[in-house]
């Protein structure tokens, strides 16, 4: 059998330009033409618009013994069938969705983001490091009207970059 999958997920974007449409994420044991033992963990529901959507699918509660991820849209919206993409898929057990920054100052800002998982989120920018970080972080005493990258993830794990630029001071 397959070790447990408690504190694995499956992270991906989904971008559905032209209907909204439903995404069964499952597990099966093997594929071919058609695939079996399908045994569906979420139900993804798609938005439909030129934006793209970050999904994250706890894959902790499967119990079964397939190996292998599978994707299946349900038709159950449309009787056609629904046209949609999907980038940057991975399987991780720490993770972060895509930061962004708000109330930007002059030497201030705060940095938003979701982690899921097991494992400590951190933040790195120039020589900085804040470890654990927790979201909306703070930081303060940021030199005005500067360029800064932020790196936020899981210690052993993908970071994502986020460029911000502070304000002039007034």
């Amino acid at each position: 059998g397959l070790a447990s999958l408690d504190g694995i997920y499956l992270v991906m974007r989904i971008l559905a330009p032209n209907t909204s449409a439903r995404l069964v994420v499952g597990l099966c044991q093997d594929t071919g033409r058609y695939t079996r033992a399908f045994v569906p963990v979420d139900t993804l529901h798609v938005d439909q618009g030129n934006r793209w959507q970050e999904v994250v699918v706890d894959l902790g509660a499967y119990t079964g013994t397939g190996r292998r991820v599978a994707l299946r849209m349900d038709r159950g919206l449309q009787a056609d069938s629904s046209e949609f993409y999907i980038d940057n898929l991975r399987i991780t057990g720490c993770g972060t969705t895509e930061p962004w920054a708000s109330h930007l100052g002059s030497d201030r800002l705060t940095l938003h983001f979701e982690s899921f998982g097991v494992g400590t989120v951190e933040v790195a920018y120039g020589d900085t490091l804040i470890s654990p970080a927790v979201s909306p972080l703070l930081l303060s005493g940021l030199t005005p009207d500067s360029d800064y990258l932020f790196s936020i993830g899981c210690a052993d794990g993908q970071h994502r970059l986020l460029g911000v630029r502070t304000m002039e001071s007034a």
